[in-house]
């Protein structure tokens, strides 16, 4: 395709107001080793804020993935999201410990932003019991050395049976996302995956007279320069439109 094809077809497609197809990415960014919680233990990295706020609130320290200690947190920070963010989905598998009281846990989600700021800074928490309920996955109990695998989809967090919230918009504010799991409950991994898109802009509406305007003047001098003889061949007699031939630039030329 000619240059000046190609500029004449973007001109017209804004001119008549068409958006071209955003370009989609799905990112998917994992935190510790799916290994069925197999020694040793995988790292987990929550921001500076983020502990210091666990620790003001319940006075403990984290633990990391794979680890089995009771009356403990997995605290885990996935920083540096990109924007555009129009859907996604948090995948992990967690594990009831056997030797404490585990049928209370909780997996929290959050945007901490002080050393204070724990529960200010939560966006969704519910009890693993209930999320186990409303992913249909058993009754709504969360026992001794009961284990999981949950997926969750961010634009659609379960707050009760019937309910649900998003926190996609709170994702492209703070380009950050922290999780927890409290407090008898090991964590072996957790996924987040993102689907993003660039943003779909068209030009502003502008008055009709003026963009029929241009569009007439765009398309006329396309349809010359594809179609037509050029003006320097046009044929001025019977006896020149045989010699002009081999100027002619349009589909059907020998």
């Amino acid at each position: 395709m000619r240059r000046e094809d190609l500029l004449f077809g973007v001109i017209l497609s804004i001119l008549c107001g068409t958006v071209f197809p955003a370009r989609a990415a799905i990112i998917t960014i994992q935190a510790g080793k799916k290994d069925g919680f197999a020694a040793p233990v995988d790292l987990v990295s929550p921001s500076t804020v983020l502990v210091q706020a666990y620790r003001a609130r319940h006075g403990q320290l984290a633990i990391p993935f794979d680890a089995f200690v009771k009356n403990r947190a997995v605290l885990h920070t996935f920083t540096g999201l990109p924007e555009n963010i129009v859907d996604a989905t948090i995948a992990f598998r967690a594990r009831a410990m056997g030797a404490s009281y585990p049928y209370n846990d909780s997996f929290y989600l959050g945007f901490v932003k002080s050393s204070t700021g724990f529960t200010t800074g939560r966006a969704w928490e519910r009890g693993y019991a209930a999320i186990k309920g409303d992913l249909g996955l058993g009754a709504r109990s969360w026992g001794y050395r009961e284990a999981r695998t949950f997926v969750l989809s961010l634009s659609a967090l379960p707050t009760s049976p019937s309910t649900s919230i998003s926190i996609i918009p709170q994702l492209n504010q703070n380009r950050f996302l922290d999780i927890a799991s409290f407090d008898d409950t090991a964590l072996d991994y957790v996924t987040l995956t993102l689907y993003t898109a660039d943003t779909q802009q068209a030009i502003p509406e502008a008055s009709s007279g003026i963009v029929w305007s241009i569009l007439a003047i765009v398309v006329s001098v396309g349809v010359r320069r594809r179609f037509c003889w050029t003006s320097s061949a046009w044929p001025t007699s019977r006896s020149s439109a045989t010699a002009s031939q081999s100027s002619f630039t349009g589909p059907f030329a020998t």
